[in-house]
């Protein structure tokens, strides 16, 4: 008898044990998630961070509270939610740099595609390839005409080496085969400011702003790096409209740990569309100069191993280059 009783009560912990994720899972959401990105407070991933936490918190039923964890481009984020438990609480707003990181650094502690489980997209970012008025091409094809003509002589600003728009140039360079120099600022701003000035001819900002420096004359736009025509700026020609092949769409997009249970991606996953549907959020990322660009969890994770193929190459093209 005494065996039975113990054979009975192994029998019921390990029926518990087999529905208690189960349990959990339907459950899901019964506490605050947490939402980490790899920002400062004030900046712009963290706007969109927040404004997406305070649209997802009400469709879960629970808060969802932003944790800034900034550092070494977004690495020190990444990492930390990588290692966190695959439970549905932790989640992280990724991005480019979260897909190159490793190349940059190879004990970045996370994998780009094995350490997470997409959720969704949400938004993409064009960008535009300007000029500062002097500079004597008007548009792609006589940027390549003048780098041919000059291989290594034309500089480019960037908001540093391994950055976004470092590596859509790099882009360029290897899909039409020139060669340009990178002129690495300190940030944003100040390489918009240093071809406005005229210290550096070219660079790659964001499109809105640079349809407004264009509206007063300040630069010129070349092209856009996204594959199509951006809508709201038709007359805008893309960069792979001279460059064939030439294409890419930077954005951000949320991932939680790898392991996380398909119903808890459903249920975020489904949270992220029902809050890109209130005009309030995709309002907000338009006048930050951001397409919203909703994709569920499945199409996001055809598309991550391309992108992440797409940037590595261009990230592994850097160290390669300087040598």
């Amino acid at each position: 008898m005494t065996s039975f009783r113990k054979l009975a009560a192994a029998l019921v912990a390990s029926l518990l044990l087999s529905i208690a994720p189960a349990m959990a899972q339907s459950d899901y959401p019964n506490k605050p998630v947490r939402l980490v990105i790899g920002f400062a407070a004030g900046g712009g991933t963290d706007t969109i961070a927040r404004m997406l936490a305070e649209k997802m918190g009400p469709i879960l039923g629970q808060q969802v509270v932003v944790d800034n964890r900034p550092g070494a481009g977004g690495l020190i984020a990444a990492a930390f939610v990588a290692n966190e438990k695959p439970d549905g609480y932790t989640l992280y707003l990724s991005g480019t740099s979260t897909l190159i990181g490793p190349v940059f650094v190879p004990n970045a502690g996370y994998d780009p595609l094995e350490s997470f489980t997409p959720i969704a997209n949400i938004n993409r970012t064009p960008l535009a390839l300007v000029a500062n008025p002097s500079f004597a091409a008007d548009d792609i094809a006589g940027l390549i005409e003048q780098a041919k003509a000059k291989p290594g002589e034309i500089f480019y600003a960037t908001p540093g080496v391994g950055t976004t728009q470092h590596l859509l140039i790099e882009m360029l360079e290897s899909d039409a085969g020139i060669d340009m120099q990178d002129a690495p600022y300190q940030g944003a701003a100040p390489s918009i400011a240093a071809v406005i000035s005229g210290e550096i001819p070219l660079a790659i900002i964001s499109l809105t702003a640079a349809i407004e420096q264009a509206k007063g004359g300040k630069i010129k736009i070349l092209g856009v790096t996204s594959p199509e025509r951006v809508a709201d700026f038709p007359d805008v020609p893309t960069i792979g409209e001279t460059v064939s092949g030439y294409g890419a769409l930077p954005g951000n997009f949320l991932v939680a740990p790898a392991g996380t249970p398909a119903p808890i991606v459903e249920k975020l996953s489904g949270a992220v569309e029902k809050a890109m549907e209130d005009p309030a959020l995709t309002d907000f990322l338009k006048k930050q100069g951001l397409l919203p660009a909703y994709q569920n969890a499945a199409d996001l994770s055809a598309e991550l191993p391309k992108e992440t193929e797409k940037w590595t190459a261009a990230a592994n093209a850097l160290p390669k280059k300087a040598n």
